[in-house]
């Protein structure tokens, strides 16, 4: 196992040099750390990739080459490309990239500096958890249905805020978009380390199951890695995919972030079900 880890690190720095050595004209300012910051780009973009939850996909083509304004600060790390029509900014660590707290694509501008403004400017959003009429105290907890009735979980609400652009350090690149591969977490199907906190979340979310319906929903839980922003978590009724719910880590432990149930978010279940399936680690009922 020890060999084999040491092979997939050694793979990873390979195509990290690889990926790197596309880089071109490179500010003093970007130079000094831009390894660290691409790499926790490129691997939020593969991680992306496999959930279908970010990158413009149709806009990533292997060995296309596009420009790129990285910009951060303390604790935050974002981008915006003409290329891949669209900007994002992240929470930021030195060993990962976090929650998404700004989107944007469908860009306007020609010129990249416009466009890193407007983003920076402009109210920084994240995903809003649609509600259903008369779930309960909005702050919270929501409601949803699964096949045999209606549950209810908290909820994280989502905040709204505005940014100053001169609060972040900015730089160009260009890069030659490299390959993504699936997650390291999915292709060596590797065990976290915290998966007993995660199980753990999911057995308090089954208290507010009514007690006759526990023995019949289950939770299909996909390879992950601690790092990952979220998971997404497949929920079964009598053996059967019902609704998805999503796990974040809000730097202590995993807790409830959203759910995407079959009276409103359908198509999101249809995309994220098999994807879950087919990196499916465990399946723990509820208690």
């Amino acid at each position: 196992m020890e060999l084999t880890n040491v092979f997939r690190s050694c793979r990873i720095g390979f195509l990290l040099s690889l990926f790197l050595l596309q880089v071109r004209g490179l500010s003093d300012v970007c130079a000094e750390d831009a390894t660290s910051r691409l790499e926790r780009l490129h691997e939020r973009w593969r991680w992306e990739m496999f959930w279908k939850s970010g990158i413009q996909r149709s806009r990533y083509t292997l060995g296309r080459r596009v420009s790129i304004e990285l910009f951060w600060n303390n604790d935050q790390l974002g981008f915006c490309s003409l290329g891949l029509d669209s900007c994002a900014l992240y929470t930021s660590s030195k060993s990962a990239l976090g929650e998404m707290v700004g989107w944007s694509s469908g860009l306007r501008h020609h010129n990249l500096d416009a466009e890193t403004q407007t983003f920076l400017r402009n109210p920084i959003r994240s995903p809003v958890v649609t509600r259903i009429p008369g779930s309960g105290p909005p702050r919270d907890s929501r409601s949803f249905e699964t096949g045999e009735g209606r549950v209810s979980i908290p909820v994280i609400q989502p905040g709204n805020g505005r940014r100053d652009p001169g609060t972040f350090h900015k730089c160009k690149t260009d890069l030659l978009l490299q390959a993504l591969d699936v997650p390291d977490a999915v292709q060596g199907k590797i065990v976290p380390a915290d998966l007993g906190q995660l199980i753990t979340t999911l057995k308090e979310l089954s208290g507010n199951i009514p007690i006759t319906m526990r023995g019949s929903v289950e939770f299909v839980i996909p390879y992950y890695a601690p790092s990952d922003p979220l998971v997404d978590i497949l929920v079964k009724s009598k053996g059967n995919p019902d609704s998805i719910i999503f796990l974040i880590h809000d730097g202590e432990r995993w807790s409830v972030g959203g759910h995407f149930d079959h009276q409103l978010s359908q198509s999101k279940i249809d995309e994220l079900r098999p994807v879950i399936l087919s990196a499916a680690m465990t399946t723990v009922r509820a208690p």
